[in-house]
Parts: C-alpha cells; structure tokens; sequence
C-alpha cells in the first residue's frame, strides 16, 4: 500500500493498493506472504512498492507436498543488487522445502533477465540485468521461453517491433522437478505489459 505516488508528475497516480494472487485448481493448505527487505534510497522509497512473495502449499495426493512461490522482485533496480538479494530469500527458503524432501516451483515477474538470454538493446536510462547461474544451488534451473517476450515499457502505445521488449517473467524449480514443456503466450500484449507463460512439468 502507497499513500501517494507522485508520477507522472502532469497526471500523479495517487494512492495505490496492489497485491500478489496465486489461483490454482489444485486445494491449497496454506499460503503466506514472504517479505523482501530490499528497499529504495530516501525519499524514493516513500513511493514505491513494498516487494514480496507469495508461498503456497499443496498436499498431493501421494502424500508429498507441492510448494509454489508466486514472486514479484523489485523495478528500477539500478545496480541489480536489490533483485540479488531477493533471489537470496527465496532461495534459502526454498532450499530448506527441497531438503525435506518437497517439489519447489518458483514462478513469476523477477524483473531481470534468465540467464544465457541476451536482451536487446536498453532504452537509455534504463537497464537490463540478467539473472545468473551462480546465484541458485547445484541441480536447480531456471527455465524461460527466450523466444517470446513476456514484458514490454509502456513509455508509448505498444507498436510492435518499436516499443521496447524483454523476457523477465519465467521460472526457478527444483532438482526432482521435470520441466515437460516451457512456452509464452503471446497475446500481443492486448491485456496487459507482461504476457503469461506456461509451465509444464512432472514431479518425480
């Protein structure tokens, strides 16, 4: 929740109440909100979102447990020291989920790029930082569809081939997770900035 948000400056956006939902057919036991402790320099930090987490636990039917965390890392991040260490809290969660023996899915907007994907050129002033390998454990991957662009700006009506666009929305899983099928979908982005992209996996 932001009391006021003062851009753009002609037309302020005002107060904003926004969240995180994960919606599943699947009956969840629990879910929670995992807080990020990332946060913009003074005053900035009086106008932007609070980051976070949503961790969902699914009880299957052979009595193991499905955990998925619906992520939404931070924007503007202008050095990408802030995503980095919001990678660093689910990954410690994750990890201790994993060790117990539970599948992991980690799915979402993390605002940076998946590794070994190389977006195009930035618009000035704005940076595009990639995720790295070196930042999760031995065993887990990223997973993303390089070949369609989940997000786009929305400095200008969307053009396509003009407006600037990137993939920042995909996926962390664990080790005993089977990644079947990886794709975005492209909707031209008729709805919204980002378009969704859909994870099929097994768990073993």
């Amino acid at each position: 929740n932001v009391d006021f948000v003062p851009v753009p400056l002609t037309e302020p956006m005002g107060e904003v109440k926004s969240g995180v939902a994960t919606f599943s057919s699947l009956p969840m036991n629990s879910a929670e909100r995992i807080g990020f402790d990332s946060q913009m320099a003074w005053p900035t930090k009086l106008f932007f979102l609070d980051r976070c987490c949503i961790k969902s636990r699914t009880e299957l039917a052979s009595g193991k447990i499905l955990i998925v965390y619906n992520t939404h890392c931070s924007a503007y991040d202008k050095d990408g020291t802030m995503v980095a260490s919001e990678v660093d809290i689910i990954m410690e969660d994750a990890r201790s989920e994993y060790e117990k023996g539970n599948y992991v899915v980690v799915g979402g907007d993390w605002n940076q790029c998946p590794p070994d994907y190389t977006p195009l050129a930035p618009p000035e002033a704005y940076n595009e930082f990639s995720l790295s390998h070196e930042q999760i454990d031995a065993g887990w991957q990223w997973v993303a569809d390089p070949n369609t662009f989940s997000n786009r700006k929305l400095d200008q009506v969307y053009q396509l081939g003009v407006s600037y666009t990137s993939v920042i929305d995909h996926y962390l899983i664990s080790p005993n997770v089977e990644v079947l099928n990886v794709k975005g979908v492209d909707l031209n982005f008729e709805f919204s900035d980002h378009q969704p992209v859909k994870l099929k996996v097994a768990l073993n």
